[in-house]
This record gives C-alpha cells, structure tokens and sequence, in this order.
C-alpha cells in the first residue's frame, strides 16, 4: 500500500487531476498527471468486472506504484487508470510497465 501522505485521496483532487491533467497512453495503462505533491492513485473502472476482481486488480497497481514510487517526481500528482489489457498484468510485467510509463513520463518534460 502506498504510504499516506503519498496517496491521492480526495475527490477535489481526482477532479482537479482528471480536468486540468496531462494524459499518456500506455498499452495496458493511461497515466493522467497535474502539477501537485507527488500523491498518486490507482482507478479500475466499472467494465472490468465486480469490485472484488477490481479491488484485487487495484492492489496489484498500488503494490507496483509503492516500489516505484522514487521514480515518480515530487511535484506531481498521479493517477494510474487500468485498461483492460491490464487487468491480468502482475509481477515482473507489472513492473516492466510501469517503470517505462514512467520513463515516458519522464521524457515528456514535467
């Protein structure tokens, strides 16, 4: 689980991140990133089952972001959006994924 003062929790600020956020699509993830204090959050949406198979997909994401989360630049707030290709992802691939999202999220110049 990501620490508590690194987790984005508040409604405002999902909404302030899903508005005036940039978005980088990644096969099996979208990162959505604004200006922030490096908090960041995991979405699963409705279409990829029930809450359990959600819940568990979302743990998976977290536990991946929480090893990664030194990688990720202090004054952003992130939000990883699982897509269905990434719903089955786990381990060694999660990481691999995760960790070129945020190459790339780094090239683009936050």
């Amino acid at each position: 689980m990501l620490p508590k003062a690194r987790r984005l929790s508040k409604s405002r600020d999902f909404d302030r991140v899903f508005s005036h956020g940039r978005v980088l699509d990644c096969p099996p993830i979208r990162l959505i990133w604004a200006p922030g204090n490096g908090r960041a959050a995991v979405v699963a949406s409705r279409n990829l089952g029930s809450i359990a198979r959600r819940n568990r997909i979302r743990r998976r994401w977290r536990e991946g972001l929480r090893t990664l989360m030194e990688e990720i630049p202090d004054n952003l707030d992130l939000i990883v959006v699982v897509k269905r290709e990434g719903a089955e992802t786990r381990g060694d691939v999660l990481l691999s994924e995760l960790r070129s999202a945020t190459r790339k999220l780094a090239k683009c110049g936050c």
